[in-house]
């Protein structure tokens, strides 16, 4: 049991994975602001685009 718990601690494979899950749900958090916060401006966007296409 002790020679178990000396390699989970010399162990850095799982530190990696947990470093990549914190950058990936900052990076998700980050996203869901700033589509909050400009949300309605890329709508308006993507509604004149949209008009634009069926005038011509």
């Amino acid at each position: 049991m002790e020679r178990f718990v000396r390699n989970l601690r010399v162990d850095e494979k799982g530190v990696t994975l947990v470093e990549y899950g914190l950058i990936v749900s900052l990076m998700c958090s980050i996203f869901i602001l700033g589509l909050g916060t400009f949300g309605d401006q890329v709508v308006d966007i993507y509604n004149t685009v949209a008009e634009a296409t069926r005038a011509s």
